[in-house]
């Protein structure tokens, strides 16, 4: 196979990612197979990703983030941590997926809240998106939220959920309005000690054995 040359990354880039490959061969690799076997990563993963800046990169300093909204970071995390074969950490769910809808729809009162944690690695998110009837076909989940007037009650199930055992907080898909389909989708922010979210078990996998993705709830 030809080598193709690379000019991607800025050696900032390429030192970032050789932090991130010390980390991975410290702190990951001599855990990995243990976690595979008991089906989930320890949540000290996070914690000490979060003290070495390898989490939500782009959050605001202000929220205690770094700033860095330049992608190729993100790019090279997941990058790193695939060419060394250690997929069960899902950090990036979290610093692409999840926090992003915080930090550009929340209040600066919820970023208060909840980025520090997330950034520091002391709470774990996840997305409630897929569900046992419906799969991915958002438009067709049937999770719903009535509005109580200062509160919603949410009624319905989430299945596939990477992250989602030991979550603290998660962006929860329902609907707010069923007769409309897509643009009935709300997302509502969750937090797991405030609400009635629960897990049932961890699912068997084939292949990311460490990945901790749930069942029904």
């Amino acid at each position: 196979m030809m080598n193709l040359p690379r000019d991607l990354y800025d050696p900032e880039h390429l030192a970032f990612g050789e932090a991130y490959a010390a980390f991975l061969k410290e702190h990951i690799a001599p855990h990995h197979a243990e976690w595979e076997r008991n089906g989930m990563v320890e949540r000290s993963a996070w914690r000490k990703a979060g003290e070495r800046g390898f989490l939500a990169m782009d959050v605001p300093t202000e929220y205690g983030g770094q700033g860095l909204t330049d992608f190729r970071y993100n790019a090279i995390l997941s990058e790193t941590q695939a060419r060394d074969f250690l997929p069960g950490p899902m950090f990036g769910l979290g610093t692409d997926v999840v926090i992003p809808y915080i930090t550009r729809y929340g209040t600066d009162e919820q970023k208060q809240r909840w980025l520090p944690k997330l950034v520091s690695g002391e709470w774990i998110s996840c997305i409630g998106m897929s569900e046992p009837e419906t799969g991915s076909d958002l438009a067709s989940i049937t999770t719903r939220a009535d509005d109580k007037g200062g509160h919603y009650a949410v009624h319905g199930r989430k299945m596939w959920i990477s992250n989602g055992h030991i979550s603290d907080l998660i962006v929860l898909v329902v609907k707010t309005d069923p007769t409309k389909r897509h643009k009935g989708i709300t997302l509502l922010v969750v937090e797991r000690d405030q609400s009635h979210y629960r897990t049932v078990r961890l699912l068997d996998k084939i292949g990311y054995l460490a990945r901790d993705v749930k069942g029904n709830s």
